[in-house]
């Protein structure tokens, strides 16, 4: 009998002691998938929102503390680095990596090389650059002994940014160029693209601080490598920096409608992803912008939208707190009924036969059972009181979204009055635009590719006839939308003043005095405003053919195809209005002029715009190269093939200029 009880005892604690180890597999189980969901949220929420970087970090420590899961307790301490780093909490920040390292450094070295930069960048932030030196020093090292090389370009990316904080910005450009090398001899794409960011912005903090323009052309140039692969990536969040940085260029420039044009890019993509604080920034810099052109009205409008949007963002987040709330409060409710599941299982399990370990089950059950009545109760109470909390709380999100409705109206309102008012403007520009009849009685074949980028356009063609001369002109006004339009009309209004009230005749004195109006009335205050612009003068014989053409051109020139041959014609690298250069404007006369020759005059807006597989610039020699192809077809044709390879072009991408090509056979 003894030996059978004994049997007994032994199969007893087997089944114990396996059946504890499959419940304590399972609940380790179920502790990983939780620790990797929020991992995974964290890394969700890492470019987004900081604070839900913390929230989801703090419960991921935990539980990996609590189960002693070493890897995801390191992942978790990087996790309140990263979102301390975004907050500028950098001495939390700080703490955390600190904690990380050590436990690396306790088991394995080689997950230590990124870490060790993330803690360089906090010392750095922190005005520790000693102490950053050292770890950026570390990285390397581990990297070349690892042959890490997307390790050690992250390593030269740190290394050159301490360097800019010692303003030895040679140095940093020098081993950003190094590396740059790296990167595309082991085609590291992710990594040339940074540095490629970082060269740009190096070289434009070498610009501001040897005041010397010339590196100007340094920072144009890497600026539009890093756009085409930010568009070949589809990395937008780069794409908002590339553009703030070439805006801001060109400010520094004085170029202010090239400025304009990458702020707008700016705002545009901020609002295509939804990006708030993106969108502030660029609505911010526009404000700037129109401020530095003395343009008070339209900086006084975008900080007035700048207010609304920061308005908007504070409600917005209030909404989404009370979101957080109640979906906590159906969390928690869940897993108490879980709980009581669990405890429901645990009172179900089979006891051993003896009397006496049942009877001291039941006791527990009962003492259990009180304890988990009182603990009920108390979440009950708790959970009342929350619920009236969030029922306040949606009653004022209530109210704040009746606010936002009406803001709303008004703002859609005023939008609707600002569209009819702009397209009136554009009725009124386009009857300023000569009419066909005038162009069909003076030009033996034409035809006209105009493409305004909004619904007004700073972009314009011309014409005129006075003293048996016919007068023709393709002009790019400063800026786009409205602020173009104003500048095409005064233009207008200032080329006809020339012809029909001064009576001057030559192109090159015309494009002087519209140059002279232009400084007079609206450059007083160092602006650039003007345009532009190619003026072509037919002066025609008894017979009704040309026998004189003369012009002139500022900055845009005239294209020529003679006997399958494009010759560019020359032009004066000076603006219709305030610039560097203010000389005379050149007269030219194009001899020799046979019937089958075409001319073509268009502005930069087709070669600008960005498209194709590669996401570049069309580029004038490509358009000319299309232009040559095309030259002998019927014009009508011409125009067809030319908007079809724009559309094809551009893409899904935006259109960024304004585009006007005429092609003229006599």
């Amino acid at each position: 009998m003894k030996s059978k009880f004994r049997i007994k005892q032994i199969i007893f604690f087997v089944l114990f002691f396996v059946t504890g180890k499959f419940c304590f597999a399972q609940n380790f189980t179920a502790d990983t998938l939780k620790l990797r969901e929020y991992y995974n949220t964290c890394q969700k929420y890492e470019l987004t929102s900081a604070d839900s970087v913390l929230k989801y970090a703090d419960l991921q420590l935990k539980l990996a503390t609590k189960i002693n899961y070493v890897n995801q307790i390191i992942r978790g301490h990087i996790n309140f680095g990263v979102a301390y780093t975004r907050l500028f909490k950098f001495n939390d920040a700080l703490t955390h990596y600190l904690k990380a390292r050590d436990l690396i450094e306790k088991r394995n070295k080689g997950e230590l090389s990124p870490l060790l930069g993330q803690i360089g960048y906090i010392y750095l932030r922190l005005n520790r650059k000693d102490e950053a030196y050292k770890y950026f020093k570390q990285q390397q090292s581990i990297s070349i002994l690892e042959k890490n090389y997307e390790g050690y370009l992250n390593c030269v990316v740190n290394l050159a940014d301490y360097y800019n904080t010692k303003n030895s910005l040679d140095s940093s450009i020098n081993l950003l160029l190094e590396g740059l090398k790296i990167a595309r001899k082991y085609k590291l794409r992710s990594n040339e693209v940074i540095i490629i960011d970082n060269i740009a912005n190096a070289y434009y903090a070498k610009a501001l601080d040897a005041d010397d323009r010339s590196y100007f052309k340094l920072v144009e140039q890497y600026a539009d490598s890093a756009l085409i692969l930010h568009y070949q990536d589809k990395d937008s969040s780069a794409i908002f920096y590339i553009y703030g940085l070439l805006g801001a260029l060109n400010k520094d420039l004085k170029n202010y409608q090239k400025s304009e044009q990458y702020y707008n890019q700016y705002v545009s993509y901020s609002r295509r992803t939804k990006d708030i604080m993106n969108l502030k920034i660029a609505i911010d810099e526009m404000s700037l912008l129109f401020s530095d052109q003395g343009k008070f009205k339209q900086a006084y409008q975008y900080r007035l939208m700048y207010d609304s949007i920061n308005r908007l963002y504070v409600d917005e987040e209030a909404h989404k707190q009370v979101v957080e709330l109640n979906t906590k409060y159906e969390t928690e409710k869940k897993e108490e009924q879980n709980a009581l599941l669990i405890k429901k299982d645990e009172l179900s399990t089979k006891t051993i036969n003896q009397q006496k370990t049942i009877n001291a089950f039941i006791i527990i059950s009962l003492i259990v059972s009180i304890l988990f009545g009182v603990f009920m109760f108390r979440i009950y109470r708790q959970k009342k009181t929350a619920h009236i909390l969030i029922s306040k709380q949606k009653e004022q999100v209530e109210q704040k979204q009746v606010e936002i409705e009406l803001q709303k109206e008004i703002i859609e309102e005023k939008q609707t009055e600002i569209v009819d008012s702009i397209n009136y403007a554009k009725r009124i520009q386009y009857a300023l635009l000569p009419a066909e009849k005038l162009l069909s009685v003076n030009l033996d074949e034409h035809f006209i590719l105009f493409k305004p980028k909004d619904i007004v356009s700073g972009d314009f063609y011309w014409a005129t006839e006075h003293n048996d001369s016919f007068y023709l002109a393709v002009c790019d006004s400063t800026g786009h939308g409205v602020p173009g339009a104003f500048m095409s009309l005064l233009n207008i209004g200032y080329l006809s003043e020339a012809i029909k009230e001064k009576h001057i005749l030559l192109p090159n004195e015309i494009l002087n005095y519209v140059r002279e109006r232009l400084i007079e009335n609206i450059s007083q205050d160092g602006g650039q405003d003007g345009m532009d612009c190619i003026l072509i003068r037919i002066e025609a014989s008894a017979s009704g053919r040309a026998k004189r053409i003369t012009y002139s051109a500022a900055n845009n020139a005239p294209i020529l195809i003679r006997n399958n041959h494009m010759l560019e014609l020359p032009k004066d690298k000076m603006p219709v209005g305030k610039g560097e250069k203010m000389i005379s404007f050149t007269l030219h006369e194009i001899k020799d002029l046979n019937k089958e020759d075409t001319i073509y005059l268009y502005t930069d807006g087709y070669a600008d715009q960005f498209g194709g597989p590669e996401v570049k610039k069309y580029k004038s020699r490509r358009l000319n190269e299309l232009l040559l192809s095309i030259s002998n077809k019927p014009f009508n044709e011409q125009q067809k093939i030319l908007n079809k390879e724009f559309i094809d072009w551009k893409g899904p991408l935006e259109q960024i200029d304004d585009v006007c090509v005429i092609g003229i056979r006599f």
